[in-house]
């Protein structure tokens, strides 16, 4: 087998294996149960399930014997959602060998229908549905934005929180937001030669978050959650003064001034439609004091303060009824100039990256509309699905690096085959290009995505995800079918 991966002269060099059996035996070849014919059984159904990630359990595996062998799996003690990840996230860790990487973080909420009597599972949302929480770090190649894999992930469930608890108390039992930290510690600190930035929405602004990132010796990008929080503007002595004036954030980044201004793209959202926002830039340098009221493990493991750069993203003449856009960013590095804010907030623009995950792992593998019978159950299945759903994703990112590489030696030989006899046959005066031999990673998937319903005109810009998985699930039953079809003689289909 050729090797998954490879660093040369500090480039990651990536060799997507689209052969699912490939795919399969790397992903979950090394998943220790104790026993291996546990792991046997993984890799067999990992395999089926990416080759149609959204069916159920009984469509992917076809035979009884195939389908009774995933069941008791998903129900053996010795399997877990933790020893399912574990040897994916290693790998996506040794494979960001050289260069930054972007670890974006993130929770959601994976819920079942509240109907289905389901043991173990807790409320989530507003309380009307069932489920847990899924938080993952979704490693991203920072120059090419290349989706290297999980590096870390955990499910949770919801922690009641108890009435009349004040600040003081609540940071001294278990909490939600723990997950957090306990998410950057199993990535870790970065291999030598590379270096890890953590990027993170507004959940993440926890002092404890930050002393984590700290101990691990690794960046961060985290939208402000409470701009009244007191801080210390920080002042050229390399240590802050235990006396300085303490001022809020928001205070102190009114009295910046603007280093510059730039148009900003805005997605169509909830609260207003798409745009293009005109933003002024702000920078600060300041040191987080750790709170009077903080938990145990701070108190023992952070610093008592925290160096940070901050840069602020305000929209101006926003139109009447309009939202202005307003982010406030929390960085590792020091910050004075636009062009230090611009590249801090170049990178918190790729956080949509882990929602682009999401997405996958919900609507590409169904993750939601699975019938197992207990939370176990449902969170091995759920550790399958969701490095299926990397896969997902991955896939639209091959020709976006290497657009002009051969697919021959990338994809397998009978994908390309298939793929350029079916196009042939609808395009018979492109047989140029669709050649097997000379067709490109960028024409190969485009012809794919073709299969599940990219209509490849020129205002339809690149296939997304779901239309290349639709084209790859397309192309698994042409090869089915060709396959079976050897097996039989023209008597037996004549009669």
């Amino acid at each position: 087998m050729r090797p998954a991966f490879s660093c040369t002269d500090g480039i990651f060099m990536d060799t997507y294996d689209l052969d699912v059996e490939s795919w399969a035996e790397q992903n979950f070849g090394e998943c220790d149960f104790n026993d291996k014919r546990l792991t046997g059984r993984l890799v067999a159904y990992a395999a089926a399930a990416a080759q149609s990630p959204d069916d159920k359990t009984t469509h992917q595996t076809q035979t009884w014997k195939d389908c009774k062998g995933a069941y008791r799996f998903m129900d053996n003690e010795k399997v877990s959602f933790a020893k399912i990840i574990k040897p994916h996230c290693e790998r996506t860790k040794k494979r960001a060998c050289s260069g930054v990487y972007l670890s974006i973080c993130d929770t959601t909420e994976i819920s079942f229908r509240r109907r289905r009597s389901i043991e173990g599972l807790r409320p989530v949302g507003d309380g009307n549905g069932q489920g847990f929480y899924l938080h993952t770090s979704l490693l991203v190649s920072d120059s090419t934005d290349e989706i290297v894999g999980i590096a870390g992930q955990e499910i949770f469930y919801r922690i009641d929180s108890k009435e009349k608890e004040n600040t003081a108390k609540r940071k001294q039992r278990e909490r939600e937001s723990e997950v957090w930290g306990r998410v950057v510690d199993s990535v870790g600190p970065p291999q030598q030669g590379a270096f890890i930035i953590h990027v993170c929405d507004r959940e993440a602004d926890d002092f404890d978050f930050f002393g984590h990132l700290v101990q691990n010796q690794v960046g961060w990008i985290v939208r402000a959650c409470r701009l009244n929080r007191l801080v210390h503007q920080k002042s050229n002595e390399s240590t802050p003064k235990e006396r300085a004036k303490s001022q809020s954030l928001a205070s102190i980044l009114d009295g910046q001034p603007c280093l510059g201004t730039y148009e900003l793209t805005v997605k169509e959202s909830r609260q207003s439609p798409a745009r293009v926002a005109k933003v002024q830039v702000r920078c600060a340098n300041i040191w987080m004091p750790r709170p009077v009221a903080s938990s145990p493990w701070a108190k023992q493991h952070a610093p008592c303060y925290i160096a940070m750069g901050v840069v602020e993203v305000r929209e101006i003449d926003a139109k009447k009824g309009v939202d202005p856009l307003h982010w406030v960013l929390y960085t590792h590095e020091k910050v004075q100039t636009f062009e230090d804010g611009w590249q801090v907030i170049s990178r918190y623009e790729k956080r949509p990256l882990v929602e682009e995950y999401h997405k996958a792992a919900k609507t590409g593998a169904q993750i939601q509309e699975r019938y197992y019978r207990t939370a176990a159950r449902l969170e091995r299945i759920v550790a399958i699905l969701s490095i299926i759903a990397v896969r997902i994703l991955q896939m639209k990112t091959i020709a976006n690096r290497h657009p002009d590489r051969p697919a021959v030696g990338v994809a397998p030989r009978k994908w390309i085959v298939a793929m350029c006899a079916i196009q042939r046959l609808q395009f018979p005066n492109q047989k140029n290009l669709y050649d097997p031999k000379t067709i490109t990673m960028h024409n190969f998937l485009r012809g794919i995505a073709k299969m599940g319903g990219f209509l490849g005109r020129k205002s339809d810009g690149e296939p997304g995800w779901i239309t290349i998985w639709r084209g790859v699930k397309d192309l698994l039953q042409s090869l089915r079918l060709q396959k079976a079809l050897r097996n039989v003689s023209d008597e037996e289909i004549c009669g």
